[in-house]
């Protein structure tokens, strides 16, 4: 985990396992009950999301020192 925090373990955690069973009760929603307008939208809120906690660990990964070079 890029995030080294609690916090951040969880948050991917929990997106994770929203994507994971969003996309496919989505798909079967919509085949049962036609579509469902605030669906598609929280998919993609959580996408946005992950990518911003993507770029916050991708940030502090840069800020540390690198294992290699010894600086």
């Amino acid at each position: 985990m890029a995030l080294h925090s609690h916090a951040g373990r969880w948050s991917v955690l929990v997106l994770s396992i929203l994507l994971l069973l969003g996309e496919p009760v989505m798909l079967v929603a919509n085949e049962v009950a036609g579509p469902i307008r605030w669906l598609p939208p929280l998919c993609a809120a959580a996408l946005v999301a992950g990518l911003v906690l993507q770029a916050l660990g991708i940030r502090r990964l840069r800020a540390l020192p690198h294992p290699w070079l010894g600086n």
